[in-house]
């Protein structure tokens, strides 16, 4: 403060004049104008009455506000600026005690700059104007950190504003900003810290506020490329976060529960990604880790001011990041496991998270009822969490495989005669060379001369691309494994099929399984494939051809029964895109008297006669060249030997009263055009009243035959008598006790 100032004159004034006279009155009267105080005095700043009394010093007084530019965790480039002016000027004439000499500066001290990462010592201080400033920062890790400003020897003029502005680098944690202070001190003068003001516009501009990092939940997805079994399926991560990613502060983002992919590893080529390298894969646990490249100094777009009621008024940058990588899909179906992604910084403990189970790029927007999956969606117009992960875009969302449609026939229905019985599968998924996939075909019953082991299963050219060249173009086959005890026929694909890296719904649309079986047909009439049903197992690389199948879904759907009509079309997607029309057993099997079911597998028409006639030529007793005459119409061929299980014989019954003895007859036998014409013998026997005749030329369905063979009648008149016949092995016992 001012104080009181005396004056006196010496020898002319004794010790009590002195001390008995009024001190000095101030005044503003000079007697020079350029000391006048008003407007424009130049010399003090904000002058008043006060500051013109003697030795009145000021104390100093400093005026601040501060603003960062970045909010982000681990931004290097956070640009600090700080605006102050003080009441006095900062002279560099202060008085040192220690070298007695006036050659101090004032420091202006920045308080309460929190846990940065920029190291303590010397810090670049850039300023617009003629006064330049040093800086030493201090305390930096701690939320005590401090910053001495010193401006350059020439001083600073008091009541004039300056700037000067410095870089920090952000700390990783999430944090509010603390209130800073500022003050000047001196060797004999400190201020208390004076509080700093802020923008009031954001209030992520107070300098060291860190923003909470987040990914925005409603602009992120993952997605997949393919819902199919073993399928190379490429994963495709788009994030959207609330911060830039800094690649000084080790930022990862790791992907979770990717679970039961095939991929024992992920190397570079199978990793896309303009913001990440690939740190690890772990396909025990289905988790990824992937870094921002260090060569980044950040990822993401220019800032923009995020739209949500959620984030009013505060400044947000948007950073997307994206990523793409290969797996294997599993062998089985499943609902999507939920992948979540979540962000962490590698150098501190302070991590992110969001769940991107709810993220599809591609959500149905109309009603479904679909069991893809192997549950029902409700077909609600408002999505369930559960429905939107079914969505086929759902990652390691893979399908279930269901039989779309079949369609099967035969080439005869024929007792005993050769048979090729004809398949067409279409499944919900490719056929994948990769998975090993079985079809099982069960219901072939019955069958002759087939024992257990290797079938000869037979592949063809139509709608068969997926289909391996030498398999589909030439008459090599794959052996199936034939079991008779079940009536099952297993054929293993794994070797007919080409290696196809990537499928595509289109591709679904073709795929069929086209091929063929030959077999035996058996000896008595049935409809023994009223039973078949088709099984579809896919597995993983574990299973080898012909080997047990231990893992993967066996289905058997009762409604994709093998049939020869049309083919079942109750599901949606894909549709089973082949007509009983093209291919038609019914219409083109060379049949004797066509019916309904001889194109369906393994239908086997009853063996019997249509035309059973039979005569004498002599009613009289004793005479010997009595002609027995026959007419025969088969319903069915009857095939010689080497077709049926035992020889194929025609028996004509009921002949007793001949004395012809015991033993092989010469027989004639010719069609009714004649053209058939040849000998043969049969065996009579005269106990039994029979005639026996091996069939051992082929006898063809719906032609008329006529056998005739000579006995001696007895010599004791009788009655006529019911003369059967049958054949056999085609008719059992009591389909020949049931024919006239």
């Amino acid at each position: 403060n001012a104080v009181d100032v005396g004056v006196k004159v010496t020898p002319q004034m004794s010790d009590a004049e002195t001390a008995a006279t009024p001190g000095l009155v101030g005044t503003t009267t000079f007697l020079t104008p350029e000391y006048a105080i008003d407007s424009t005095w130049k010399n003090i700043w904000n002058a008043t009455a006060q500051d013109l009394a003697p030795m009145f010093i000021r104390s100093f007084e400093i005026w601040a506000s501060a603003n960062q530019t970045s909010p982000f965790p681990c931004d290097p480039s956070n640009e600090i600026q700080v605006d102050f002016f003080t009441n006095v000027p900062l002279l560099a004439t202060c008085y040192n005690a220690t070298s007695g000499v006036n050659d101090i500066m004032p420091k202006v001290t920045i308080q309460n700059i929190k846990n940065t990462k920029t190291p303590d010592g010397p810090l670049e201080l850039r300023s617009a104007s003629a006064v330049t400033f040093t800086g030493e920062l201090s305390g930096s890790a701690t939320a005590d950190g401090e910053l001495m400003v010193t401006a350059a020897s020439a001083g600073t003029v008091a009541g004039v504003q300056y700037t000067f502005r410095f870089t920090l680098e952000n700390p990783s944690i999430a944090q509010d900003a603390d209130q800073l202070h500022v003050a000047v001190d001196t060797v004999k003068q400190t201020t208390s810290g004076r509080e700093v003001m802020t923008s009031a516009l954001a209030a992520e501009l107070a300098p060291m506020k860190i923003r909470t990092p987040e990914f925005f939940v409603e602009s992120s997805n993952i997605t997949q490329s393919s819902p199919y079994p073993c399928d190379t399926n490429t994963i495709t991560l788009s994030l959207t976060a609330n911060v830039y990613m800094f690649a000084s502060c080790w930022t990862q983002v790791i992907v979770t529960k990717l679970t039961n992919t095939q991929s024992d590893y992920i190397n570079g080529t199978m990793f896309v990604s303009d913001h990440f390298d690939l740190v690890s894969w772990d396909k025990s646990t289905g988790t990824m880790v992937m870094a921002v490249k260090q060569s980044a100094v950040t990822v993401g777009i220019p800032a923009v001011t995020y739209a949500s009621s959620a984030h009013d008024d505060v400044l947000v940058s948007v950073t997307r990041l994206e990523a793409s990588f290969e797996v294997k899909n599993p062998a089985v179906g499943q609902v999507p496991p939920g992948v979540e992604a979540n962000g962490f910084f590698n150098n501190a403990s302070y991590g992110w998270s969001v769940g991107v189970t709810a993220l599809d790029s591609g959500l149905p927007t109309a009603s479904v009822n679909d069991t893809q999956f192997g549950y029902a969606w409700n077909g609600a117009t408002v999505w369930t969490e559960d429905q939107k992960r079914s969505s086929r875009d759902s990652p390691l969302g893979i399908l279930v495989p269901v039989v779309t449609g079949t369609l099967a026939g035969q080439s005869s229905p024929w007792p005993c005669d050769d048979n090729i019985l004809t398949v067409i599968v279409q499944s919900n998924v490719p056929f994948v060379k990769s998975c090993s996939p079985v079809v099982t075909i069960t219901g072939l019953t019955g069958l002759a001369l087939h024992f257990d082991g290797d079938m000869l299963v037979t592949f063809h050219a139509e709608r068969q691309a997926h289909v391996d060249t030498e398999y589909r173009t030439s008459a090599r086959g794959v052996n199936g494994t034939f079991d008779s005890g079940d009536g099952s026929l297993t054929i293993p694909l794994r070797d007919v099929l080409i290696d196809r890296p990537t499928t595509s719904a289109a591709d679904v649309l073709l795929d069929v399984l086209f091929f063929t079986v030959a077999v035996v047909n058996p000896d008595l009439g049935g409809n023994y494939g009223s039973a078949m049903e088709l099984a579809f197992t896919t597995t993983d690389d574990a299973d080898l051809p012909g080997s047990a199948v231990t893992s993967g879904p066996v289905f058997k759907d009762t409604r994709s029964s093998m049939h020869s009509a049309s083919p079942v079309a109750d599901y949606a997607t894909p549709a089973f895109d082949w007509t009983g029309a093209q291919h038609d057993h019914v219409a083109t099997i060379a049949t004797y008297a066509v019916e309904t079911n001889d194109a369906s597998p393994l239908y086997i028409r009853h063996a019997g006669f249509e035309v059973k006639e039979i005569a004498q030529t002599s009613p009289y007793p004793c005479d010997t060249n009595n002609i027995i005459s026959v007419t025969l119409k088969s319903l069915v061929p009857l095939f010689p030997a080497d077709k049926c299980s035992t020889p194929s014989m025609v028996t004509i019954s009921g002949l007793k009263g001949a004395d012809t003895a015991t033993g092989h007859l010469d027989v004639n036998l010719n069609s009714a055009d004649g053209i058939e014409e040849y000998g043969s013998t049969g065996f009579w026997n005269k106990d039994l009243g029979t005639m026996v005749f091996n069939v051992t030329d082929p006898v063809i369905a719906g032609v008329q035959y006529f056998l005739s063979w000579k006995v001696t009648n007895q010599a004791a008149g009788k009655n006529a008598v019911d003369v059967g016949v049958k054949v056999t092995p085609q008719m059992s016992d009591a389909e020949t006790a049931a024919t006239p």
